[in-house]
């Protein structure tokens, strides 16, 4: 009997891929391949690792027998959910893998532009009379700040509780109020409106997923209630910033520096940001160390095989697609 075969689009860690290989005919690029030849092959393909791979209407019309997908993310913005769910393929994510390795990052990133970190490693390569001393490159300190995270899912709590280490104050807020419980464990003060957390805040973290309701959510209106000694974190997505209203804001100096890693069209950041010194920038790489990824590709992998070994599907984000199963 012929294996199945499963595509993995994109390069990912082949360590993680092991029990995918063992089981299975893998498509396992040694290079970038381009999306036409990607297309090309999809057909063949019985399930799919959707890593940095849009599934577009386009892709899928070449799924002539996918039975399932795996996001090598927890986010799916760039899946067809809706479309998929009509011809019962299931999109099965990565829900807690990716938890801590973005909570760390999100701290790097709020130290590197709160203590000038960044700025001033820079500027010690490339000034070599850059001025040292009592008031030369200061920066501020966590200690008593508060800390405002909107999106308090396992994310905003991984960031609250590092937060605590550095004895920050923690305000949140979310469509739904935390259990008190939960509230209690991580320190965090509800804050009922964004306005007033934007208003109360000296740093802020976006750890909202990408939806309908946060596409576009803080633009200009939302940078002007912020304190102009505020420091603003993205690790969440680029479209929920209207970026060209941040580099104004930047530039106006209505807040005082920002931490992105990520972008409202990546690859691609405006010139403005990167000739900004109080602009620390990542690669869209809150995820990137060896053990997150590596675990990131064997838990992709695991929802590929539950699927089509099992039935089974743990991290199912499309609901919806069983219908078609059940008519």
């Amino acid at each position: 009997m012929a294996k199945r075969k499963v595509m993995v689009p994109y390069p990912i860690l082949r360590e993680g891929l092991s029990e995918l290989f063992e089981r299975y005919d893998v498509y396992y690029p040694s290079r970038l391949p381009k999306r036409e030849e990607i297309l090309g092959v999809l057909p063949q393909y019985d399930a799919l690792i959707a890593c940095g791979f849009p599934i577009d209407a386009q892709a899928i019309d070449r799924m002539e027998r996918i039975k399932v997908i795996s996001t090598h993310s927890v986010g799916y913005d760039n899946i067809n959910l809706s479309a998929l769910s009509e011809r019962g393929i299931l999109v099965c994510n990565l829900p807690d893998v990716v938890t801590e390795a973005t909570a760390e990052f999100a701290v790097g990133l709020m130290l590197a532009v709160v203590r000038r970190i960044a700025e001033t490693d820079h500027k010690l390569r490339l000034c070599p009379d850059l001025l040292w001393g009592p008031i030369a490159n200061l920066g501020h300190g966590l200690d008593g700040k508060r800390l405002g995270i909107l999106g308090m899912g396992r994310i905003g709590k991984a960031v609250a509780r590092r937060a605590r280490a550095f004895l920050m104050e923690v305000s949140y807020h979310n469509r739904h109020r935390l259990p008190a419980d939960v509230e209690a464990e991580y320190g965090a003060v509800y804050v009922p409106s964004m306005e007033r957390l934007l208003r109360e805040s000296d740093v802020v973290v976006v750890c909202l997923p990408l939806t309908g309701e946060t596409r576009q959510l803080l633009g200009m209106e939302q940078f002007e209630q912020m304190k102009r000694s505020a420091y603003f974190i993205n690790v969440g997505r680029g479209p929920i910033v209207k970026e060209a209203e941040l580099v104004e804001a930047l530039e106006k100096k209505l807040i005082a520096g920002a931490g992105l890693d990520v972008f409202e069209h990546e690859p691609d950041i405006p010139n403005a940001l990167k000739g900004m010194t109080n602009v620390v920038l990542g690669a869209h790489m809150a995820t990137a160390t060896v053990e997150t990824r590596i675990k990131m590709a064997q838990l992709a992998s695991k929802n590929i095989i539950d699927y089509l070994e099992y039935g089974l599907h743990p991290n199912l984000v499309n609901p919806d697609a069983l219908r078609c199963y059940s008519l």
